[in-house]
């Protein structure tokens, strides 16, 4: 080898200098690897949260693919046609006739959130989707702080925060992007009873804190009502986590702090009250406090544990009700095991889910199957979490505390392939959710291939629809005739439920579906 390759080499030309720097490389190397697996051991919990999100958007990224579906149609379509600072104003008084679908809830928040979402997005839909996953994301990192403020346990943390993003029955909400309106409800709640948490634990920055859990909570409530059972959940904090004692709960100065979110609560259902005796909100149904209650609990307590694709009114199998009195005595156990503890989180995450699925319950849905579905746990979804991982805990725990490691391996086995299949069947959910998407693309696609565009004032027959836009047209005809209007301006939709359409006139343009063999693109 000559000199000048020696100093190309980069060690220079003494082969015992080349041996000195070749140890020191190494050296660096280990110092790094060191700190690297340091950086690991002592933040391990963290690391495990970002591979817990980086899993659940993984597994949530096909979702991206899916199009509009059933009520997307009618907010896309209000966007598009609305002016952003008009449209914002008459989100919050709709005493007119609202330019939105809101026919059942006051949610101004949400339609507002909405048109800046088509402000951004348009309809590239999957900025919808990516907009759901990192509400279910920051959702989950709520969960898992709580959980570690509640029980200062990591374990207990990290199962909660998975049992939340991998939960099957979350899938269709978080897919639906109608739906997002709880996903940021729930966001919003969260972000404000860690908040009303921090502030009990910061006596210096306590109003800063304080304030923005009133606000966290009164913006929930504007995004969907349901987040108002958040009110329950912090009398249910004070009493069982908070004070030291059940007299300390009988002084009445423990509880001014709660007047401004009572307040809150109270103006909502006021105004939603209101409105709906007004009119203003046709779709707005009474609460029912009866019997059927009972039926409606038991029904979402088997959904939390056998999650199924069907929508729910009742327990229509035998694995429904195993499940739901199996959860029930679960429920039972915890409790029993920690009944004398203070504070007692089991119970405050026992009554939490409860008050969360109370506004679900008094409504009587015996004529109205649709509306009891899988997606309304997602609200709860959090106190569910917390709770499930306060029973899983101990069973994963007693194992390594008997030193019993062979055992403790086979509880986490298979503590990690139930996860597994639960984010298999999230996977799932997604696609027996997507059909109807799939198919309303392939139909408009169809249509617009037909007819690039129409004159204003046609009057556009539609001849044939797909299964899911048929059975969507037997409840609600607005549905197809908001998804025509997203491509098409000024024209009338007449739906043919006959098959037939007699003597068309000029200004008639007949689409059947699936369009006979031989008819190519045109334009009208």
């Amino acid at each position: 080898m000559r000199r000048a390759d020696l100093g190309a080499s980069g060690y220079g030309r003494d082969p015992i200098a080349a041996t000195e720097a070749q140890g020191q490389a190494s050296g660096v190397e280990a110092l790094a690897a060191g700190a690297l697996l340091a950086f690991i051991v002592r933040h391990r919990a963290a690391m495990a949260l970002a591979l817990l999100l980086g899993v659940t958007a993984a597994l949530y990224a096909p979702t991206f693919g899916q199009w509009f579906t059933t009520d997307d149609f009618l907010f896309v379509n209000a966007a598009q046609d609305a002016k952003d600072t008009q449209y914002v104003k008459e989100a919050f008084d709709f005493r007119g006739a609202p330019p939105f679908p809101e026919g059942r809830f006051y949610r101004p928040l949400h339609s507002s959130a909405f048109i800046a979402l088509y402000d951004v997005f348009g309809l590239h839909v999957w900025g919808y989707h990516l907009w759901s996953l990192a509400l279910h994301l920051a959702s989950t990192v709520f969960v898992w702080l709580i959980c570690l403020r509640l029980t200062k346990n990591q374990l207990a943390s990290g199962l909660a925060a998975a049992l939340f993003a991998l939960h099957p029955a979350h899938a269709s909400a978080v897919g639906w992007i109608s739906n997002n309106n709880a996903l940021m409800a729930t966001c919003a709640a969260l972000a404000s009873f860690l908040c009303f948490m921090r502030a009990g634990d910061a006596p210096q920055r306590r109003w800063v804190w304080y304030g923005a859990s009133v606000a966290g909570f009164s913006a929930s409530l504007l995004f969907h009502p349901e987040a108002g059972s958040l009110l329950g959940a912090l009398v249910a904090y004070r009493v069982f986590v908070q004070n030291e004692s059940w007299r300390q709960s009988m002084e009445w100065r423990g509880w001014v702090d709660l007047v401004p979110f009572a307040a809150a609560a109270a103006t909502y259902a006021g105004i939603q009250s209101w409105m709906a005796h007004q009119g203003y909100l046709p779709q707005a149904g009474g609460l029912e406090i009866s019997w059927h209650m009972v039926r409606v609990y038991l029904a979402y307590l088997s959904i939390a544990v056998y999650p199924t694709p069907a929508e729910q009114h009742s327990l229509p199998s035998a694995a429904h009700v195993f499940a739901a009195f199996a959860l029930l005595f679960a429920i039972a156990g915890l409790l029993a095991m920690r009944w004398k503890s203070r504070p007692n989180v089991a119970m405050f995450a026992v009554v939490w889910f409860l008050i969360a699925l109370l506004p679900l319950s008094t409504t009587n849905f015996s004529d109205a199957i649709v509306d009891v579905a899988v997606r309304k746990l997602y609200v709860a979804g959090p106190a569910l979490a917390i709770m499930l991982a306060l029973m899983l805990t101990p069973v994963i725990e007693a194992p390594f505390a008997m030193r019993a490691p062979l055992a403790g391996a086979a509880v986490v086995l298979v503590v990690a392939l139930g996860l597994s299949l639960a984010g298999w069947l999230a996977v799932d959910r997604q696609r027996e959710q997507a059909w109807g998407g799939d198919q309303s693309r392939a139909y408009v696609t169809e249509l617009r291939e037909t007819y690039r565009e129409l004159p204003a004032g046609s009057r556009l027959h539609l001849v044939g629809l797909p299964a899911h836009l048929a059975i969507l047209t037997s409840f609600y005809d607005d549905y197809v005739t908001n998804l025509v209007g997203l491509y098409y301006e000024d024209i009338e939709v007449v739906i043919e439920r006959d098959g037939a359409v007699e003597s068309p006139g000029s200004r008639d343009v007949v689409f059947q579906y699936p369009p006979p063999a031989g008819v190519e693109g045109r334009g009208p």
